[in-house]
């Protein structure tokens, strides 16, 4: 299940190496703490595009705030990947989201060494099965 409240990106667009830029949504949950039952979220980001690979890493961090306008703190970080794997519409592994969170969640994408072209990404929250 994937709703419109969830979703990071639809096709996000990395055009500088060696930036941290953030993800276009910010997942909003209307409490400062949530504490899950029943049904889990999972993290799911995905490439749109085939990736144009040159040397460089794609990392990815889920960061979290108290408040609208406040400073995010990191909440997860994913295992950084090569743009080599990402070539060829690439998936991430499936990671599950933390049960306890602050209201807004959003994620920061950064490339370290030379940035391919041709990127895009959508990233989004899913209800696990």
């Amino acid at each position: 299940m994937r709703d419109a409240y969830h979703i990071f990106d639809t096709s996000k667009i990395l055009a500088a190496s060696n930036v941290v830029t953030d993800s276009a949504n910010v997942c909003d949950f209307k409490v400062v703490k949530v504490s899950q039952s029943g049904t889990a979220l999972a993290l799911k980001i995905a490439s749109t595009k085939e990736v144009t690979a040159l040397a460089g890493n794609l990392h990815i961090k889920l960061v979290e705030c108290a408040t609208s306008g406040g400073t995010y703190t990191d909440l997860m970080t994913l295992k950084a990947v090569s743009q080599a794997t990402l070539g060829s519409y690439y998936s991430f592994p499936s990671q599950p989201l933390p049960s306890e969170h602050k209201q807004f969640l959003k994620l920061t994408y950064q490339v370290t060494g030379v940035l391919g072209t041709n990127n895009a990404y959508k990233a989004w929250l899913e209800a696990e099965k």
